[in-house]
């Protein structure tokens, strides 16, 4: 068993078929995954792949995070649910969270590394702001 430190870790996913670790945190120097490989002997790897959650230019002022991870049972996909700290709801049609903002992003694994293939769940009937930035 292998400990891994990342803080304000919010949630995590392993691959035994892709062999690796991927971390979700609210933002450590704008990067919100963390993605550690694992050896054929379990390790884990010292130094892990960051990377950013996607946000609209439009949404720059409002902090995104990740919620939840979890990998496709067969398939090289990852899935990410993410929130977002964003204004009060107001007008939905005036809102940018709800014309700009997807909640499902959907990443391609392949050697260790995500590609961004898909994101959904847009619009008024996704709540975000569920989590205190």
């Amino acid at each position: 068993m292998a400990q891994v430190v990342l803080p304000n870790a919010m949630c995590a996913a392993i691959s035994d078929s892709q062999s690796i670790l991927v971390v979700g945190h609210k933002v450590l120097n704008n990067q919100h995954l963390s993605v550690y490989k694992i050896d054929t002997n379990g390790k884990v790897s010292a130094s892990p792949f960051r990377m950013a959650l996607p946000r609209a230019d439009s949404l720059k002022a409002f902090e995104n995070y990740p919620l939840a991870l979890v990998f496709h049972p067969t398939l090289p996909l990852l899935y990410v649910w993410q929130d977002i700290a964003g204004p009060d709801v107001g007008e939905p049609e005036q809102n940018p969270i709800f014309k700009d903002f997807d909640h499902l992003l959907i990443y391609a694994v392949k050697d260790g590394s995500l590609r961004l293939v898909q994101s959904h769940a847009r619009g008024p009937e996704f709540s975000y702001k569920l989590m205190n930035a």
